[in-house]
């Protein structure tokens, strides 16, 4: 819980607690994007403004989602799938990347299904080129083990929204090993 600065960009979908990285701007920004003002924001966890059960948790904050899946642990461990964007090359100053994200939603007993990439092409560059990955966003759903020890209404809603992913197999792997799913449902 604090105030914390937060930079309100010229384009507003780019506005974060960070600032943009120097070397991003360099190779990939084609705009003249900047902090128009910085305001004020209180802060919170979500371990103290969820106090429910959740299923998703979906996230795309502009550099700090680490930061909140770091203030999550109480929450996380009640939800079952999390999608959250996430950067393979550092847009903001500071930002945590994916293999940190990866590690911190692994230690938490989630694995990735899903990974959708966003490749940027040098700014220079006027061809057509592959690019380089920078950002994407991660479908996390709990392991297979840890899913099974879901309560029995837990572990259906699970297979429910896997199913919605298209994480069919997924599902079905659950169902299977289920007895409490076969006899209910």
């Amino acid at each position: 819980r604090e105030t914390i600065n937060f930079n309100v960009y010229k384009k507003l979908e780019a506005s974060s607690v960070y600032f943009y990285n120097d070397e991003y701007v360099k190779w990939f920004q084609k705009t003249d994007d900047y902090v128009e003002k910085k305001i004020k924001v209180e802060s919170d966890t979500l371990d103290n403004l969820i106090k429910e059960d959740i299923d998703i948790l979906k996230l795309d904050t502009q550099g700090n989602e680490y930061e909140i899946l770091q203030g999550a642990k109480k929450s996380l461990n009640k939800t079952l799938i999390v999608e959250t964007e996430t950067s393979f090359y550092q847009i903001y100053s500071g930002q945590k990347l994916a293999s940190d994200i990866m590690n911190l939603m692994n230690s938490n007993g989630f694995e990735i299904l899903y990974l959708n990439r966003v490749f940027s092409s040098s700014k220079n560059f006027n061809g057509l080129s592959r690019g380089q990955i920078t950002f994407g966003e991660i479908l996390f759903g709990l392991s297979r083990e840890k899913a099974l020890r879901l309560v029995t209404e837990k572990k259906l809603k699970y297979c429910i929204l896997l199913i919605n992913y298209g994480h069919i197999d997924f599902a079905f792997d659950i169902f299977k090993n289920s007895k409490d799913l076969k006899d209910k449902y």
